[in-house]
């Protein structure tokens, strides 16, 4: 959501259009751009060429309540000097705005310096003089000298103070100007504060540091008040202990809890830092001076704001984080007087080394401050930081645990800009209070390079998640404001042919083939209930999905989960397609593969297997003849691993022994034949791996992937063990390498993660960053909730020639979007970045956008959320306890998408060829009917009475397709996928008959059919109707008892049979003579 800010004034009204693309992450939104152009409050500025201002904003505070109406206040400075093209020395200002109730922002006051000055100037607030009227503190830099040697801001630089009077407004001058004891020539910078009572002695003071001359004072009122009267006392001044570079951050705090406060002064020399330790009234010493701790990138603080004092652990005793100009995160441990051993370091202040600073992690190139808060308030700690040289906003969350171990913080880029003028973010301010009274903090950021007449100069993020109510109220689509819901397949509990598994199991559904070469393209899922798979096919002239095949139900397994996961190839290279799939089918265990008969739009792939490859059977279970073949693969892919022209079917053998991966393929010239039984083929073992060798677990999927880019293929196999990964890489034509068991585990194998993990579903691979060679994501199911939703790239480049050796420096975490796996597609929302879906509870749907620049790193990707369920899929549990009181627990009972498909072959999904992307669901656990549950106190039997009433689930589907689009079909009829019950054949009347008698038969769309009669043998007798075109809905036909050649048939049974496609109905009935 973007909504341009109306800047409000007397009596001009003012809206301007930009040009950037303002892209925020999940859970959050762009509430305003504040745009000054053509604003008459900022008037003293510079005007640009392109009809602008030069106005760079600098530092901000924002949910600030100066005059105490709840209407809260944003406090920026601006800077005309740091804009490009902005003049040098320029004038400074210090501006306040707030909030109007109605989602925009009113001005309230600003004052500009007369003269131009010197840039990047302090500001701060406080009420130094504790009278409750608030006071702004705002640095003017000096600016020395014109010709005659006068400074050239002599009337304005130096501390300006601004004191509320009594009616709450600020004076249009200041109400005090603090030198420090300074003249302009000095050269004293004020570029940032501190207001605290530092010596506790019962006064505050301002401590004021200076960026030029790398001084800190210590200033305390002369008198009680601060007025135009008012002085300032000096207390401490320290002018040898802070060179080296440029100063910009002073914090007051008591980090080693010892009562005494401390001033925390860090120097931009290498990541420096001097502390000032408070013994006394107005007495002062350096008890610490660390010197360039780092010199990686010459790290400083620009927060502008204070430094990141917190208690993350609860334990009443500060820890410290420093996220530097340099693009990484610092922390210092916890100092303490006490000898408590549960802190890292023990002593005070004093005691503090440079090796208790960590280097925890790089977030960014670049960057130019942060704050801290809680944004969500889930009670773990974000930090929210600029990353200036990408134009992102970045959210750093500390999750808990070490916080020297930087798995243990979870770094994303909450806002990314593109288009338009370049922007330059400073360090943003997170809310002390609700900006918009939505009930959410919001986060104000600064843009230091605002030259152009369209280009935001604040940018206020709202907290914005996306969120449900069971209470009711909620979007009946329950999607993100760029998608809609384009087809559903409606669950059917009365075909004892269709979705009889009560827990509405279509494990998987793959989309967007055209097996048959008619143009329209098909869905194939899966049915546990009928251990089979099902075909539809997109009918465009009926706009619905039309059930044209189904594989025959499967009267006796070994085991029932199955099939979990099905694919599409063409394993013989004859160019007729392959439906393959998993069975534990007494007596025919293996990979089921149904041909194509190669007419074109028959949708007819035979009434039995044309091939079953039995290699897998053959490696875990032939000591029980197959019994032990489960059939519950979660993924089989096909693909030509080696490059031989020839397509191989791989498998992770997860049962029996050994297990590991398998490379299957028929010889050169064999050729499955349709409907043939099978048994005309030889299958061979190209490959096989003993898990064993490779860290154990159960073997899950073996990805093909081109890691390296070197034109030879891998496969990224994933164990359920520790998230753990291995390669094998192709050789030439039926050649493989693996790795080297004699080498080191971390080379030859990697656990990503401490505790049990695997991608239940397996993983996609694409060239995401289009470097030439494939990156492979993984999603994580978790192990006891911990890492659940976690997402992992595999990522080699092109200078990794030996891919066979994997480790931390190849295996990631970027993000964590859902917990099941999902596709990987391109061109979303309107431009061509690559996203990276998965599936999950609560979002359904989410994605990370790539916005680059490293597919290693987190803050390369945006979290979209696209689909969060049908959470009005609700039950109730209504009681009324022994005092009579009635309460009602709603809950969901919703399911999730357990595969999430964007494209097939290389082109994404859109089945109704509109231009739009669409998104392919495979539903799970989403039931046919819902139960409400009533518990009524009975007071004579001392228990709950207990009644039940069921009722049909409105909503129970279980395959969605999404389409990227705002144009929501009706949502009453979205395209539906025609069942099988759906096609009706009526019993014959009269039965039995002699010798006329009429059969009825019912279609729900337009479509040719035919209506046959066979004998008991299967043998055609009459045909009826001859694939005629009839329309929708019921249709009668009579049957004079002859055959095809007008002889009249002889008495017996005869079967009936209404054929569409490549599916069929049948009934049987008796002519009696």
């Amino acid at each position: 959501m973007r909504k341009m800010l109306i800047l409000f004034m007397s009596v001009l009204f003012i809206t301007s259009v930009y040009a950037e693309d303002y892209n925020t992450v999940a859970d959050f939104s762009v509430d305003n751009v504040l745009n000054f152009a053509g604003n008459s409050n900022f008037t003293d500025f510079t005007m640009t060429d392109a009809g602008g201002y030069t106005l760079g904003v600098g530092s901000v505070f924002s949910g600030l309540d100066f005059d105490g109406d709840s209407l809260y206040e944003i406090l920026f400075s601006i800077d005309e000097g740091l804009s490009p093209g902005g003049p040098d020395p320029g004038k400074v200002g210090v501006y306040l705005y707030e909030a109007d109730g109605s989602g925009g922002f009113t001005h309230v006051w600003h004052w500009v310096t007369p003269e131009p000055g010197n840039n990047l100037p302090g500001l701060n607030h406080g009420d130094i003089d504790g009278d409750g009227n608030h006071e702004i503190y705002f640095g003017v830099p000096p600016a020395c000298c014109d010709a005659d040697g006068v400074g050239v801001n002599d009337n304005s630089w130096g501390t300006n103070i601004f004191e509320q009077g009594a009616d709450g407004t600020f004076p249009a001058s200041p109400t005090l100007r603090w030198l420090h004891g300074m003249a302009n020539s000095d050269n004293f910078r004020p570029a940032g504060y501190a207001i605290a009572d530092v010596d506790s002695d019962g006064k505050n003071e301002l401590v004021t540091v200076d960026r030029a001359t790398r001084k800190m004072t210590i200033d305390a009122l002369t008198g009680a008040d601060l007025d135009e009267l008012a002085g300032f006392t000096n207390e401490f001044i320290d002018e040898t202990n802070l060179q080296g570079g440029s100063i910009y951050e002073v914090d007051v705090v008591d980090f080693d809890g010892d009562g005494h406060h401390e001033v925390w002064v860090n120097t931009w020399d290498n990541f420096s830092m001097a502390i000032f330790e408070a013994s006394g009234a107005d007495t002062y010493a350096l008890s610490v001076d660390l010197n360039s701790m780092f010199s990686d990138g010459d790290p400083g603080s620009f927060n502008r704001d204070g430094f990141m004092f917190h208690d993350a652990d609860g334990d009443s005793a500060l820890e410290a984080w420093f996220p530097m100009t340099n693009g990484k995160l610092y922390y210092l441990e916890t100092v303490s007087d006490s000898t408590d051993s549960a802190h890292f370091a023990i002593g005070g202040v004093d005691s503090i080394k440079a090796s208790h600073f960590h280097e925890i992690l790089q977030f960014e190139g670049k960057a130019r401050g942060a704050d801290m808060g809680d944004i969500d308030g889930d009670g773990k700690m974000d930090i929210i930081v600029s990353a200036e040289s990408n134009n992102k906003i970045l959210r750093i969350e500390f999750q808990g645990g070490n916080p020297t171990n930087a798995f243990n913080y979870v770094v994303s880029t909450i806002l990314e800009t593109s288009g338009g003028a370049a922007d330059r973010w400073y360090a943003p301010s997170i809310s002390d209070n609700d900006l918009d009274g939505d009930g959410n903090l919001d986060i104000v950021v600064p843009n230091r390079n605002g030259s152009e007449a369209g280009q935001a100069h604040l940018v206020v993020l709202d907290y914005d998640p996306f969120t449900w109510s069971f209470d009711g109220g909620n979007a009946y689509t329950h999607l993100a404001p760029t998608w809609s819901r384009m087809a559903v397949m409606e669950k059917s509990i009365n075909d004892s042919l269709f979705q009889t598994d009560p827990t509405g199991n279509s494990r998987t559904a793959i989309g967007g083939m055209d097996m048959d070469g008619d143009g329209s393209k098909e869905v194939i899922v899966t049915d546990y209930a009928g251990g089979r798979v099902i075909v539809y096919e997109y009918d465009a002239a009926n706009t619905a999905f039309d059930v044209v095949w189904s594989s025959p139900v499967v009267e006796a397994r070994n085991h029932s989960a199955n099939p979990r996961t099905v694919n599409v190839g063409d394993l013989d290279g004859d160019g007729k397609q392959e439906i393959v799939f998993p069975s534990s089918n007494v007596d025919a265990e293996g990979f089921h593969i149904y041909e194509w008969d190669g007419v074109t739009g028959s949708d007819n792939y035979g009434t039995q297997p044309s091939s079953i490859c039995k290699t897998e059977v053959d490696i875990c279970c032939a000591a029980d003849d197959g019994a032990g073949f489960r059939g519950d693969h979660e993924r089989i892919d096909i693909f030509d691993i080696d490059g031989d022209g020839q397509q191989e079917l791989i498998t992770a053998i997860r049962r029996g022994s050994p297990r590991g991966t398998l490379i299957s393929s028929l010889g050169a010239t064999d050729d499955i034949e349709h409907n043939s039984g099978g048994g005309f083929e030889t299958w061979s073992q190209e490959f096989l791996t003993n898990n064993d060798h490779y860290g154990g677990g159960s073997p899950y999927q073996a990805l093909p992937a081109d890691l390296n880019g070197d034109g030879k293929n891998e496969l990224v196999n994933h164990h359920w063990n520790n998230f753990l990964f291995y390669n094998i890489t192709s050789t030439g034509a039926d050649a493989y390498a693996a790795p080297d068991t004699g080498l080191a585990a971390v080379d030859a194998y990697y656990k990503a993660t401490a505790n049990d993990q695997v991608s239940l579903f397996g993983g996609n691979a694409a060239d995401v960053d289009g470097d030439g060679n494939d990156e492979a994501y993984f999603h994580s199911y978790g192990s006891w909730g911990v890492g659940a939703g976690d997402v992992w790239v595999v990522d080699y480049d092109a200078a990794d020639t030996n891919v066979l050796a994997i480790n931390a420096d190849h295996v990631h975490r970027v993000g964590n979007t859902g917990t099941f796996s999902g596709d990987i597609g391109s061109g979303y929302d309107g431009h061509t970045r690559p996203y990276i879906f998965a599936g999950r509870g609560r979002p359904n749907v989410s994605a990370l956008e790539y916005i680059g620049p490293d597919v290693s790193t987190p803050q390369s990707y945006i979290k979209k959320d696209i689909y969060f369920g049908e959470m009005d899929v609700t039950y109730t549990i209504h009681m009324v306890d022994s005092n009579g009181v009635h309460t009602d627990e709603v809950r969901s009972n919703w399911g999730f998408p357990s595969k999430v498909q964007t494209q097939w072959g290389g082109t994404m999904l859109d089945f109704d060829g509109d231009g739009k992307n669409e998104l392919l669901l495979s539903m799970q656990s989403v039931k046919d009917s819902l139960t409400n549950t009533n518990y009524d106190w009975n007071a004579a039997a001392g228990k709950y009475d207990t009644t039940t009433a069921t009722y049909v689930n409105p909503k129970a589907w279980t395959v969605i397709i999404l389409e990227n689009s705002d144009n929501m079909l009706s949502n009453d009829e979205p395209i539906t996928f025609i069942t099988p019950e759906q096609y009706r054949l009526s019993q014959n009347y009269p039965n039995p008959f002699n010798p006329n008698t009429t059969i009825e038969y019912t279609i729900p769309i337009n479509r040719r059919v035919s209506v046959k009669i066979y004998n008991i043998n299967g043998q055609l007798v009459r045909t009826l109707v001859n694939n005629e075109f009839v329309d929708a809905g019921t249709h009668k036909v009579m049957w004079n008892g002859k055959n095809s050649n007008g002889v009249a048939v002889s008495t017996g049974m005869y079967i009936y049979s209404l054929e569409w496609a490549g599916m069929r109905k049948v009934k049987s009935m008796t002519l009696l003579k």
